[in-house]
Formats: structure tokens, C-alpha cells, sequence
């Protein structure tokens, strides 16, 4: 097994390291890929916008349901003691 010099190892990894990067410059220049990666961005911007406003619905829902089933149980429990009350006259 041969070993190869250190500088062609490291050349390599220059080589690796610096392709994606120039590879992302030469397509920044391209208006074409420009105007792409901003439309992406901007699909990305909305459909976060639109996640986080479901989420805030279903949570702003959620607090409604659980005001709805305590304000419910009041009414009940209002309801039971209304009625104790009248047995308790009448006896």
C-alpha cells in the first residue's frame, strides 16, 4: 500500500471544501437561481407565518373549549346546589 504525500491529501481536502462553496457563489450570480432562491425563501416565510397561525388558533380554541366546559360545570354544579336548596325548603 502506497502512501501519498501529505500536500496531495490536503490539496484534496481543499478541493472538497471549496467546490460546494464555489458552486454556491456561481449560482448566487445567476439571476435565474437568484430569483428562485427567493421565491423559496418566501414560500418558507409564508408557510411558517401560516403554521405559527394555526398553532396560535388551535390554542386560542383549545382555551375556548376549556372556558366552555368550566363555565358548563359551574352552571351544573350552580344547578345542584339550586336544587338542594328548594328539597332543603320543602322539608
Amino acid at each position: 500500500m502506497k502512501f501519498k504525500p501529505v500536500w496531495m491529501a490536503a490539496g484534496v481536502m481543499l478541493v472538497t471544501m471549496a467546490t460546494p462553496a464555489l458552486a454556491q457563489l456561481d449560482n448566487r450570480a445567476d439571476p435565474a437561481t437568484q430569483a428562485e432562491q427567493r421565491r423559496q425563501d418566501v414560500q418558507n416565510r409564508l408557510d411558517s407565518q401560516r403554521r405559527a397561525a394555526e398553532e396560535r388558533r388551535k390554542a386560542q380554541q383549545q382555551r375556548a373549549d376549556e372556558r366552555m366546559e368550566a363555565a358548563e360545570q359551574r352552571r351544573k354544579e350552580m344547578e345542584q346546589e339550586a336544587l338542594r336548596r328548594r328539597e332543603a325548603l320543602t322539608r
